[in-house]
């Protein structure tokens, strides 16, 4: 969904269909983040072999796997806010249920 379906569906949701839409939404949007960090950390490991291999003259290795790794754990942060948002969604869901 793009960002205005997702925030045309939270206006309008009224169903239990609806919220686990939005559910869905969100368990997507956290699976892309684990799949973006998964791929920081496989460039992070990256740099530390060309810093290891090519010592100072790759002096900016450290700085990129730094970063790297800090883009990781970002990413994944976000992930769980997003697993946290579709949990949410799933619960007004389930209340909604009869």
């Amino acid at each position: 969904m793009t960002p205005q379906q997702v925030s045309d569906l939270i206006d309008s949701a009224k169903t239990a269909a609806d919220q686990e839409q939005l559910a869905k939404h969100y368990d997507s949007e956290a699976a892309l983040l684990e799949s973006a960090a998964d791929d920081h950390l496989k460039l992070a490991a990256q740099y530390k072999d060309a810093a290891s291999l090519k010592g100072s003259q790759h002096p900016t290795s450290k700085e990129a796997q730094d970063h790297c790794l800090a883009l990781a754990d970002g990413l994944r942060s976000a992930a769980k806010e997003a697993r946290t948002m579709a949990a949410d969604h799933r619960a007004v869901a389930k209340e909604m249920t009869p």
